[in-house]
């Protein structure tokens, strides 16, 4: 069976609802942030997938481990998430353009 990109939602320990995008590896790719209600769930990912085609919308980070990291905004400013760490700016920079392909065609999975 041939694996292709997609979005999970699940409840966190936090009681929130979250949505991930796995890659057709099943590595995590992005992990967003709580919403209150599965549909606040379904509607950032619908916004996730219309911010992720610009690339204004991707902020480059650095933690203090100095693993590297993006964070997609909204356009109003508002955080969806946050991708995985990366050793390399360059891997940071492979991760956004799958993050950017990968969501634009997949399925959603609810796992609540």
């Amino acid at each position: 069976m041939i694996q292709t990109p997609k979005f999970q939602i699940y409840q966190g320990c936090d009681r929130k609802f979250h949505f991930r995008l796995k890659s057709t590896q099943q590595e995590t790719l992005f992990v967003s942030e709580g919403f209150r209600t599965k549909a606040g769930a379904m509607r950032g990912i619908a916004s996730l997938m219309h911010h992720a085609r610009y690339q204004t919308s991707y902020y480059r980070r650095l933690n203090t481990n100095y693993r590297y990291y993006f964070v997609i905004k909204s356009r109003d400013g508002i955080v969806l998430g946050a991708s995985q760490l990366y050793d390399s700016r360059k891997e940071r920079e492979t991760g956004m353009e799958t993050v950017k392909k990968a969501s634009q065609s997949c399925r959603v999975d609810d796992l609540t």
